[in-house]
């Protein structure tokens, strides 16, 4: 294993209130990072260490840290329980130089 960078183009659904959406990244059930998204589609990264990666497959997974509820959904024109989105996830070797771009 190696540390990685992982790379999203993603976006926040808009909030009510205006609140920017926290991401945490998890990789197989680990801690690994947290990314910070906007309404404005961007591209964010988080590295993540070679210390929480296993041999073979590992499971990444996203937690927002809020969701829309369908009324708040509605009212705002996004589909129901509205978190994120993202366009584009890449996973690259840091020193690579996709990792750096």
């Amino acid at each position: 294993p190696v540390d990685r960078r992982l790379l999203l183009h993603a976006a926040a659904a808009s909030h009510p209130d205006g609140m920017a959406q926290g991401i945490t990244v998890e990789v197989d059930g680990r801690p690994a990072g947290r990314l910070v998204l906007t309404p404005v589609s961007r591209r964010v990264g988080v590295v993540i260490p070679a210390t929480l990666w296993s041999e073979g497959l590992n499971e990444v997974r996203f937690r927002p840290e809020w969701l829309l509820s369908r009324e708040e959904a509605w009212d705002a024109g996004q589909p129901a329980y509205a978190a994120w989105r993202a366009g584009e996830v890449v996973l690259v070797a840091v020193g690579r130089p996709e990792a750096d771009r």
